[in-house]
């Protein structure tokens, strides 16, 4: 808080020096009315004291006239549509004026985009085999937000204890036996079979020899000879039969036999970092008991991170390829970042394919993250660059007040004047936008406040106070 101020006030010359106090005339607003006793020109300096300290500000060169050639110094008559906004209305508002200057201007596409994950961003440890987590020997095992490094050990896989490798061995066993009593039965049965149609081989053989002998002795006759062999080789044909199906059922026996041995696993298999990031989710740790190929950690790594975003197919045609832009956070409106590509890896591209549902098609751009401001599965906005002008007249985007659909600027054209203008624009970054009309390069426009501006205007006279001479 300002606590005092005073002035001192001597001819450039040389010569007498007067001084004296400011009066307030409202917080934060002094006023000094020094009495000069020739005209000419004079030196003023002036002593601000505040609480942390003192400050002195010189101002040289003040032309002082005399009575008789005092100027002006009323309201003189300005452009048309003239908005007064003083000093001291600027400083409660803050206002900030920039010139409009010439430059390129790129045309900028607003695309929604989202930061995905990928194998490298995102990824699991696993277990390679089942049994239980050990870490033993190894440094403590990582907790959610840990940094871990790319094939770091996390753990070893003890195999000795019961996992669900071996229940499934014990449930192959089980089946195994059972398939052992089954074929054993079958083999039993098909040997009885065999037996039986030995025996009638050997009945039908001696029958036949019987009718033969008859035959032989003029007892019997020629058909019951040919009845009898007709008899014997259907039973030999059982016999074939019922021997194939007892060599099978052995065959299929003798293949079952005992359960192989389990493959001996590695010493001590370990579970390692795939990717080098931190320690987002912890799945299972030291004791537990795990499966094959179950999840151990979940990391994610952000160091270099893919970004999708979706331009509908009527922008296609008006996009630069391969794509280029800018990036705006979410919170950041109106902040734009520049794309910083991966080192080594691919180019930002645009996929050759429109999406049948969305139709829209995909720009992919592998960007560096080494400030970690990216994050998986982010939403953001990419302004992808489009066609360019080389020599614009360009302003800030936050120049533009829309009122009622015309653009609109507001241009300072004294410290404490300001005049209200149509604008035409064309091509717009983002950031910047390039005036086709109403604006020349080296006018400045107001860039932050304009609103008040256009307030100052519609209240006519000005917001508060006028300014006093």
């Amino acid at each position: 808080m300002t606590e005092k101020v005073s002035f001192r006030a001597a001819p450039a010359g040389g010569g007498p020096e007067f001084s004296g106090e400011a009066a307030p005339r409202r917080s934060g607003i002094y006023t000094i009315s020094p009495a000069f006793a020739t005209a000419g020109e004079w030196r003023i300096a002036l002593d601000v004291s505040v609480e942390d300290g003192a400050q002195t500000i010189v101002m040289e060169g003040l032309d002082v006239q005399s009575p008789g050639g005092e100027r002006d110094h009323g309201h003189e008559e300005g452009p048309a549509n003239t908005i007064s906004f003083t000093k001291e209305q600027q400083w409660v508002v803050p206002v900030v004026t920039v010139p409009a200057d010439r430059g390129p201007v790129v045309e900028r596409h607003r695309l929604a985009a989202w930061v995905v994950p990928t194998p490298d961003t995102q990824n699991m440890a696993a277990a390679p085999l089942g049994g239980v987590l050990r870490t033993e020997g190894m440094s403590s095992f990582p907790r959610i937000g840990d940094a871990v490094e790319a094939g770091q050990p996390l753990a070893w896989v003890d195999t000795a204890a019961m996992s669900a490798e071996s229940l499934a061995r014990d449930a192959n066993t089980q089946g195994r036996q059972s398939l052992t009593v089954d074929l054993d039965t079958r083999a039993a049965e098909a040997a009885g079979e065999a037996d039986r149609a030995r025996a009638l081989v050997a009945q039908h053989e001696r029958a036949l020899k019987r009718a033969a002998d008859l035959l032989d002795a003029r007892a019997g006759s020629q058909r019951d000879v040919d009845a009898a062999r007709s008899a014997l080789d259907e039973a030999r044909a059982m016999l074939r039969a019922a021997e194939r199906v007892a060599e099978s059922v052995r065959a299929a026996r003798s293949g079952v036999g005992a359960p192989a041995p389990p493959a001996p696993p590695e010493t001590r298999p370990v579970v390692s970092v795939p990717i080098t990031g931190r320690v987002t989710q912890v799945h299972a740790g030291p004791g537990t008991l795990v499966d094959a190929g179950a999840p151990v950690l979940t990391i994610t790594g952000a160091g270099t991170v893919l970004v999708e975003a979706h331009a509908p197919e009527s922008l296609i045609p008006a996009l630069a390829n391969p794509p280029s832009g800018m990036l705006e956070l979410p919170g950041e409106g109106g902040v734009l970042r520049a794309v910083v590509p991966a080192a080594g890896a691919p180019e930002p591209w645009m996929a050759p394919k429109v999406d049948p549902e969305t139709r829209t098609a995909p720009l992919f751009f592998h960007l560096d993250n080494a400030e970690g401001r990216l994050a998986v599965g982010m939403s953001l906005s990419v302004w992808a660059d489009g066609r360019g002008v080389e020599d614009a007249v360009r302003i800030p985007v936050s120049a533009v007040v829309d009122e009622n659909g015309i653009a609109t600027v507001y241009v300072m054209l004294e410290g404490e004047s300001f005049q209200k203008r149509n604008v035409r624009l064309g091509v717009r970054d983002g950031v910047m936008v390039e005036v086709l009309d109403g604006v020349a390069a080296g006018e400045r426009v107001v860039s932050q406040g304009a609103y008040l501006v256009r307030l100052a205007s519609v209240a006519g006279s000005g917001l508060g106070s006028a300014h006093v001479h």
